[in-house]
């Protein structure tokens, strides 16, 4: 009986070890900006119908979001992962099928250690020949991350604005920096159609609070693409 107690508390005590996580030393910026609270900060979008794969399973939903948003989390020279000390606290991404925007996405991560990060400018994606065979290379997918004249960075924060180019269709494609805090978010957006994307890009920075000048000062002409991008290292 003694033993199979000490076998229980033993696995107790495992499965404990195995799901704790250090905790994280907030900044006290960050802790006021999120109330520590990542997912339900990034709700506070003003974009609506969010996706919920659980309320959602008789509907077509997305089968691959790299396909979709393919820049969303990816940064380069950046393991998540490691076998030793793992440099995320928590990530969160949050994708909505806005009626008026299309599907949209939220995305934020909190750093143990603040890293500045970078993205990569290109993404590729090839079909499974073991799977697929000669049909393959038609399920191959390509984007593209042009830097806009929207680029920010000071002692506080790097603010940057890119359009993506992905599957023939563009969105804008917002990201934003402060230490241990990173957060995206992309939507649907023409060329032609910039100043109402614009708009939004104004209305996600009032309802996060993230009090980034240069967006809520930028005209049209700021989201031309930069020629000489200064984000990508």
């Amino acid at each position: 009986m003694k033993t199979n107690n000490y076998i229980l508390l033993l696995m107790a005590f495992i499965m404990v070890s195995c799901n704790s996580k250090k905790p994280l030393e907030w900044n006290d910026d960050i802790a006021k900006l999120t109330n520590k609270d990542l997912k339900g900060w990034l709700r506070k979008a003003p974009f609506k119908n969010e996706w919920n794969i659980e309320k959602n399973d008789d509907e077509i939903v997305f089968t691959n979001l790299d396909q979709v948003f393919p820049f969303m989390g990816k940064f380069k020279k950046f393991d998540k992962t490691p076998k030793d000390t793992k440099p995320v606290y928590q990530e969160e991404n949050i994708v909505f099928q806005d009626d008026e925007w299309g599907d949209s996405f939220m995305y934020g991560m909190l750093l143990y250690q603040p890293e500045e990060l970078f993205l990569n400018e290109t993404y590729r994606e090839s079909g499974n020949v073991i799977f697929s065979g000669t049909n393959a290379i038609h399920e191959s997918y390509t984007a593209s991350l042009s830097e806009t004249y929207l680029y920010e960075k000071n002692e506080n924060y790097k603010a940057v604005v890119y359009w993506v180019r992905c599957n023939y269709k563009s969105y804008l494609f917002g990201y934003y920096q402060q230490g241990q805090l990173v957060v995206e978010f992309g939507f649907p957006c023409n060329r032609n159609n910039q100043k109402e994307g614009l708009q939004k890009l104004k209305e996600i920075n009032h309802a996060l609070g993230l009090n980034i000048d240069m967006w809520e000062k930028a005209t049209t002409e700021n989201l031309q693409i930069n020629p000489r991008p200064f984000s990508f290292k």
